[in-house]
């Protein structure tokens, strides 16, 4: 398996999190390809900059962007564009 970079798993995440909509922490990390306690860490710490909202019930939790996550993957993305456009994989 290829090393993804911290940016790069935030950015995984947040398009898994937004393709779902209202996205399961099985769902995440299917679609991000990440373990479930690397995903947990990322929950929380993403949650923490308000980019992600958690709702609920225990056993039934799901997960969605936040406008500020919104924004957030906008900038990413376009970060991640002009880092390929120099030849720089995120």
């Amino acid at each position: 398996m290829k090393y993804r970079s911290r940016p790069r798993l935030v950015l995984d995440v947040l398009r898994a999190v937004q393709i779902e909509r209202q996205a399961s922490v099985t769902r995440i990390m299917s679609v991000a390809n990440i373990s479930h306690p690397r995903l947990m860490e990322y929950l929380e710490e993403l949650r923490g900059k308000g980019w992600l909202a958690e709702s609920g019930e225990e056993g039934r939790r799901t997960w969605r962007l936040t406008e500020a996550g919104e924004a957030a993957l906008h900038r990413l993305a376009e970060i991640e564009r002009s880092m390929d456009d120099f030849g720089l994989p995120l």
